[in-house]
C-alpha cells in the first residue's frame, strides 16, 4: 500500500472517523464476499481432489486462478481496513501464489521448426512427429508401409499461437466436467469450428505446397499408382500419446481420398478433431491436459483397397495368446475400426518358436487369393511384436510381458499388403494373468452365452438401450445395449459397467479404448441383444474360456471382479493436483489466540483466508470499541448460553434504549432476523449442557483442542445487523455456521443464505451430521449444495413471516447440531435424531 493511501487513512482516522468507519465497513463487506468466493473455490478443488471427479485440467487452472484472485482481494481488503498493521501481508500471499502457480501451470509449447518432415525421419521422434507417425516410421524397416510426410507437433503449436487460439481453447475447456455431458458437448461445438476455420500460418502453408507434390512423385516412384492416375491422400492424426501408452484409438478424424489441393484444409479438419466430444472425454479420463496432448498430422497416399482390416499379434479372445487374430472386411477398413461392421475373423496358430500355421477351421477370405496372405499378415504382426519387445526390454533392462500389437493393414488390387498403423494391443496381460472368467460353481443358466469378447472384464448394472435415451441421461453403472461400437461411446465409457453390441468386433477402436479402461464389451448378433435383455433389468457380465456371458441379476461372485470406477487420482492431472493441494486447502491456523496465528505461519490459501477473516472481524470490533463515534458500539450479548456473541448495529437493529449500554440482552434486539434466530438458539428443548452422557468429552478435547475460552474476543461469534438485515457467523469449536439474510416487506428481496462447515469428529460422524442437516433443510425447501465438508443452503423470494420461521428453525438447528457429530455413531442414530428434530419443528 502506498504512502498516499496511508496518509489518507490517517487523515480520516483523525478528522473524519465516521467516513473511516463507512470505508472500513465497505472494505469489510467486500472482504466477506471474496472470503465466500475463496471458500467456494477451495471446496471445489477439494471436491475434485478427494472425490476424484473427472474434469479438464483447464477447470483446475481456472479454479486456482479464481481462488488466487479472491484471496488477493481478501488481503487487499484487510490492508484497506488497517494499512499500517498489515503492510507485509501481500508478500505472504505472493509466496503461496507462486508455489500454486508453479504446480498448476504447464510448460510453454515449442514453436520452432521443423514444421514438416518426411515420414522416414519420424522414427523414434514421438515428441516431434506424434505416436502414430513415429510408430509407422519405425515399422517401415520391417514391413511394407506407404511413404508420407508429417506436419509436426511444433507446426500445430505454431498454428495455435499464430491464430491466437490458446486462450479461447483454455476458456472453453475450463468448464468441462465428465459428470456433465452437456459441458463436453458445449466445448466441442465451440472449439471444432474455431480451429477448422483458423488460417494456417503462411510459412506452414508454403511448406505444405512443396511437400504435397514431392509426396505425389514419391508415390508414383513406389508404384502405388500409375503414371497417369491422380494421387489421392489420406490425412490422419498423430497425437503425442496416440498409439502409445494411451491409444486414443478412433478419437480423432481421418480425412480420406483427399485431392492434393485440399490437403491444407484436411490438415485443419484433423487438428480440429482434437476437440470432438469423444476425444475430449477420452483425454480427460486419461488425466491429461490439453497442452500435454498436442497433435501432428500424417499425410500418406491412399492405397486402393481390395481387402482391409486389423491383425492382433496375440488374440486372447480366440484360443488364448498363442494365436494371432486377423479381422477382414472387403474394401476399406473404416467400417471395421469404427465398430459398424464385425467383418470376418481368422486365426493363425503360433507355436513356442513363433512358427505360424492356419488354424484348422480357417479358410481364406473372399478376394484374398490364398491362405498365404493371412500367414504373411501374421508374420508382419509377429515381426513388429518382437521389435516392440526388444525396445521395451532395452528401456526396462529386464524381461517384459509380451508386447502384443494391433496392426491396421490394406491389400491392394495386385495382392500386395501394406501396413498403415501399428499400436500396442491393450488388455492382453489382464486376460493372461488375472482372468475374469466365470467360476465353476456359478450354476445359473446365462441369458446370453458364447458372445464375442471385444474387451474382457466383468460388470453388473441395469440394462439401458442406447436407442431409448440421450447419453447425458444414461445412469451411472448401466450396462449399455448398443447397435454398434462407435468411437463416440468413449464419451460415456467412464459411466458404464459394460456394453453388449449387436455388431462390432475386437478390432474396433472403441474395443481398444474399453480394454484400456477394463470395461467389458461383448458382441452378440444372434439372438438380438435388444430383445434378449429387457431395459431396466439387472444383469451381470462375465466371460469364460474366451466367450462372453450375460446372467440375469447381480451375481456377487462375478460382479466382485468388476473394474474400479475411473477417478482422477493416479493420473498425471490427479498427481499434479495432489502436489498443489497442500498449498490450497489445509487449515494450519486453528487458534487465533496463539502466537503462531500470524502471516509467517500461513502455509496455504486457506490459512490466509482464515487469518484475514479473523483479523477483519477484530478490526471491525476494535474500531467501534475505541470510540464508537458516528455509530452504535459493538456490544456483547449477555446470555446464559455458552456463546460469546458481539452485535454490531448498522441501523435500527437495537432499540434506542440500548445506545448507552456496553452489554445488551435479547430484549434489546429490534432486528427481526436476529430475534428469530435467537428464538431458535435459546429454545428450551435445545440441550446446552456440558455433561452430555453420549459424548466422550476426553475424545472431544483431543480432537478439537478443547473449548476455546468463553470470553476470548477474537474467537467470538458476531452478528452485523439492521432492522431487516443480518450477517451472522457463529462458532462452536472447529465448525462454524454463517447466516446472511434479508427479512423485509418485499418478498422478492428476501432470502436466507446458510453455510455450515467443519467439525472435530471422525469423518463418518461429520458426514452423518452433514447428512442430517441436508435432510432437515431439504424438508424445509432449501436448495442444497455440498462440496467436501461444506454445506450451502439457499431460500429465496419468500414472505417475511416464512423467513422468520425458517430463521428460528435454523437457530434451533445450530443449537442441536453443535456437538451432534460426536453423537451420530451410526446411521440408526442419524435417523433417530432426524425424527426427533422434525417432530419438534413441524409442530
Amino acid at each position: 500500500m502506498s504512502i498516499g493511501q496511508l496518509f489518507k487513512h490517517w487523515t480520516y482516522q483523525v478528522f473524519a472517523p465516521g467516513s473511516l468507519l463507512r470505508a472500513k465497513y465497505t472494505a469489510f463487506k467486500s472482504l466477506l464476499e471474496h472470503d465466500d468466493m475463496s471458500m467456494q473455490r477451495i471446496a471445489d478443488l477439494e471436491g475434485i481432489h478427494y472425490g476424484g471427479r473427472l474434469v479438464d485440467w483447464a477447470m483446475i487452472q481456472r479454479l486456482c486462478d479464481d481462488l488466487s484472485a479472491s484471496v488477493e482481494r481478501c488481503v487487499q481488503g484487510l490492508m484497506e481496513m488497517s494499512p499500517s498493521r498489515y503492510m507485509g501481508l501481500m508478500e505472504f500471499y505472493r509466496k503461496i501464489d507462486f508455489y500454486v502457480s508453479m504446480g498448476v501451470d504447464l510448460p510453454e509449447p515449442d514453436l520452432a521448426p521443423p514444421h514438416i518432415i518426411p515420414l522416414a525421419k519420424a522414427a523414434g521422434n514421438i515428441k516431434l512427429a506424434g505416436g502414430k507417425a513415429a510408430s509407422l516410421a519405425g515399422a517401415a524397416a520391417l514391413v511394407p508401409t506407404p511413404p508420407g510426410f508429417v506436419l509436426t507437433i511444433r507446426a500445430y503449436n505454431y498454428f495455435l499461437e499464430s491464430a491466437a487460439l490458446r486462450e479461447p481453447i483454455r476458456a472453453a475447456l475450463s468448464h468441462v466436467d465428465l459428470d456433465d455431458p452437456d459441458s463436453v458437448r458445449a466445448a466441442s461445438q465451440k472449439l471444432m469450428p474455431l480451429v477448422a476455420k483458423a488460417e494456417l500460418p503462411e510459412t506452414i502453408a508454403t511448406e505444405l505446397a512443396q511437400a504435397v507434390p514431392a509426396l505425389e512423385q514419391e508415390t508414383r516412384e513406389a508404384g502405388l499408382v500409375s503414371d497417369d492416375a491422380e494421387v489421392r491422400f489420406a490425412v490422419r492424426s498423430s497425437g503425442l500419446f496416440e498409439d502409445g501408452s494411451r491409444s486414443f484409438a478412433g478419437q480423432f478424424e481421418s480425412v480420406l481420398n483427399v485431392a492434393a489441393t485440399d490437403v491444407p484444409e484436411a490438415c485443419k479438419t484433423v487438428l480440429a478433431s482434437r476437440y470432438a466430444e469423444s476425444a475430449i472425454a477420452y483425454r480427460v479420463m486419461s488425466g491429461l491436459a490439453d497442452e500435454e496432448t498436442p497433435m501432428a498430422v500424417l499425410v500418406m497416399p491412399m492405397v486402393e483397397a481390395r481387402n482391409a482390416g486389423v491383425v492382433l499379434s496375440r488374440d486372447a479372445s480366440r484360443g488364448g495368446a498363442r494365436r494371432a487374430g486377423i479381422y477382414v472386411v472387403e474394401g476399406g477398413g473404416e467400417s471395421l475400426v469404427n465398430g459398424s461392421r464385425s467383418g470376418l475373423s481368422f486365426q493363425v496358430e503360433r507355436d513356442e518358436n513363433d512358427a505360424l500355421s492356419l488354424a484348422p477351421t480357417t479358410s481364406p477370405p473372399p478376394l484374398m487369393r490364398t491362405g498365404e496372405g493371412l500367414l504373411e499378415l501374421a508374420r508382419h504382426a509377429v515381426r513388429l511384436e518382437r521389435d516392440a519387445e526388444k525396445h521395451a526390454g532395452e528401456s526396462a533392462g529386464a524381461e517384459q510381458a509380451p508386447e502384443a500389437r494391433e496392426i491396421e493393414w490394406v491389400e491392394d488390387p495386385s495382392g500386395s499388403l501394406w501396413i498403415l498403423q501399428s499400436r500396442p494391443h491393450a488388455g492382453l496381460e489382464e486376460v493372461d494373468t488375472r482372468p475374469l472368467e466365470e467360476p465353476e460353481d456359478v450354476d445359473d443358466v446365462p441369458v446370453l452365452a458364447d458372445l464375442e469378447v471385444a474387451a474382457p472384464g466383468a460388470g453388473s448394472g441395469p440394462v439401458v438401450h442406447a436407442t431409448s435415451m440421450a447419453a447425458a441421461d444414461i445412469p451411472e453403472g448401466a450396462v449399455l445395449v448398443s447397435l454398434t461400437l462407435p468411437p463416440q461411446l468413449s464419451t460415456i465409457a467412464h459411466k458404464l459397467s459394460g456394453v453388449v453390441a449387436r455388431a462390432g468386433s475386437r478390432a474396433s477402436h472403441f474395443a481398444s479404448v474399453a480394454r484400456e479402461q477394463g470395461l467389458p464389451v461383448f458382441v452378440c448378433a444372434d439372438p438380438d441383444p435388444f430383445e434378449a435383455l429387457a431395459e431396466g433389468a439387472i444383469v451381470t457380465l462375465s466371460h469364460r474360456r474366451g466367450l462372453g456371458r450375460v446372467h440375469a441379476g447381480r451375481i456377487e461372485l462375478l460382479a466382485g471382479e468388476e473394474r474400479p470406477a475411473l477417478r482422477l487420482a493416479g493420473t498425471p492431472a490427479g498427481d499434479r493436483l495432489a502436489a498443489v493441494i497442500p498449498k490450497i486447502s489445509p487449515l494450519n491456523l486453528t487458534d487465533p489466540d496463539s502466537p503462531e496465528f500470524s502471516p509467517e505461519h500461513c502455509r496455504s490459501f486457506h490459512d490466509l483466508v482464515r487469518f484475514v477473516h479473523e483479523k477483519s472481524v477484530a478490526e471491525m470490533f476494535s474500531l467501534v470499541d475505541k470510540g464508537g463515534r458516528s455509530m452504535t458500539r459493538a456490544k456483547r450479548l449477555k446470555t446464559d448460553l455458552p456463546i460469546v456473541l458481539y452485535v454490531l448495529d448498522l441501523e435500527n437493529g437495537l432499540f434506542p434504549a440500548a445506545a448507552q449500554k456496553t452489554e445488551i440482552t435479547q430484549d434489546d434486539i429490534a432486528s427481526e432476523p436476529l430475534w428469530a434466530v435467537w428464538w431458535g438458539l435459546s429454545d428450551q428443548d435445545a440441550d446446552w449442557s456440558q455433561g452430555m452422557t453420549h459424548v466422550d468429552w476426553e475424545e472431544f478435547d483431543r480432537v478439537s483442542a478443547g473449548i476455546f475460552p468463553k470470553h476470548a474476543k477474537f474467537l467470538a461469534s458476531y452478528a452485523v445487523i439492521s432492522a431487516q438485515y443480518m450477517h451472522m457467523m457463529i462458532r462452536f469449536g472447529y465448525h462454524f455456521s454463517v447466516l446472511d439474510t434479508v427479512c423485509g416487506p418485499e418478498d422478492k428481496n428476501n432470502y436466507i443464505n446458510f453455510r455450515f462447515q467443519g467439525g472435530g469428529a471422525a469423518y463418518d460422524q461429520r458426514r452423518r451430521r452433514l447428512e442430517f442437516i441436508r435432510r432437515i433443510l431439504e424438508h424445509y425447501d432449501f436448495e442444497i449444495e455440498i462440496r467436501g465438508d461444506m454445506l450451502d443452503a439457499h431460500l429465496r423470494r419468500c414472505d417475511a413471516g416464512l423467513i422468520q420461521r425458517r430463521l428460528a428453525m435454523l437457530g434451533y438447528l445450530m443449537a442441536v447440531t453443535r456437538l451432534l457429530d460426536m453423537a451420530l455413531v451410526d446411521d440408526a442414530s442419524l435417523d433417530s435424531a432426524l425424527a426427533t428434530f422434525l417432530e419438534k419443528t413441524d409442530r
